[in-house]
């Protein structure tokens, strides 16, 4: 075979092959448009949110504290000054049978000796005598003083009785005053009120060894009963 023929053999196997391009990157041939193909998402990581575990939940939760704050107490849960043991005795005996408004001082200077109680008691009023002897019941031997109170629109006798001062007292309420007064006998010192058509009386025997000072101790136990209410 001549030379010539050999180069136009050699020619034409050149032109229709060759060796192959190395694949770098799968690719698809669509009419004649080259495109890489699409990424696929991972269905775990990529296409859905994470999955995670309670416990690495509960790791972002903010942290919990405990606080406490000290709440005041209502009007309703504040207790009132206390009453001297000797009127808080009685005093469930006197709630249970009258219906009027109970005003007990919670200052009363009382001596330091056995003393007794003696209580009458309805709907319209009550009566606490206090005496040195059991059933003294006001009895002048032996009654140191009373505290009462009564529906009614005069004094607490109802008998017109005079009283020798007129005071101010709490929530400019009215009070009527008598010092001791001694005849046959003594009578103790009094102070009188009206509150809401209820009389109060206070008596006390012995308040003070200061005559001076004995209305001062009563004006200061009236305020005390009308500014702690009814018990």
């Amino acid at each position: 075979m001549s030379v010539v023929v050999l180069l136009a053999i050699a020619t034409l196997v050149g032109g229709c092959g060759g060796p192959l391009p190395e694949d770098e990157d799968e690719t698809e041939t669509t009419y004649g448009r080259t495109e890489e193909p699409a990424e696929t998402a991972d269905p775990v990581t990529e296409a859905s949110p994470s999955v995670r575990s309670p416990e690495e939940m509960a790791e972002d939760l903010p942290e919990v504290t405990e606080e406490t704050e000290d709440i005041p107490a209502s009007p309703a849960t504040v207790p009132s000054e206390p009453l001297p043991p000797l009127l808080t005795e009685v005093l469930p005996q006197v709630k249970a049978q009258t219906d009027v408004p109970i005003l007990l001082p919670s200052t009363v200077p009382l001596p330091e000796e056995t003393l007794y109680t003696d209580v009458t008691a309805d709907p319209q009023g009550y009566q606490i005598d206090v005496g040195y002897t059991p059933n003294c019941r006001g009895s002048t031997a032996c009654a140191l003083g009373m505290f009462a109170a009564k529906r009614t629109e005069g004094d607490y006798y109802e008998v017109d009785e005079p009283f020798e001062e007129t005071v101010q007292l709490a929530e400019g309420i009215e009070g009527y005053y008598n010092p001791m007064r001694c005849g046959a006998s003594c009578s103790p010192p009094v102070m009188e009120w009206t509150r809401d058509g209820v009389r109060y009386r206070l008596e006390l025997k012995g308040a003070t060894a200061d005559p001076d000072r004995e209305l001062e101790i009563f004006i200061d136990m009236a305020n005390s009963a009308i500014a702690v209410g009814s018990r």
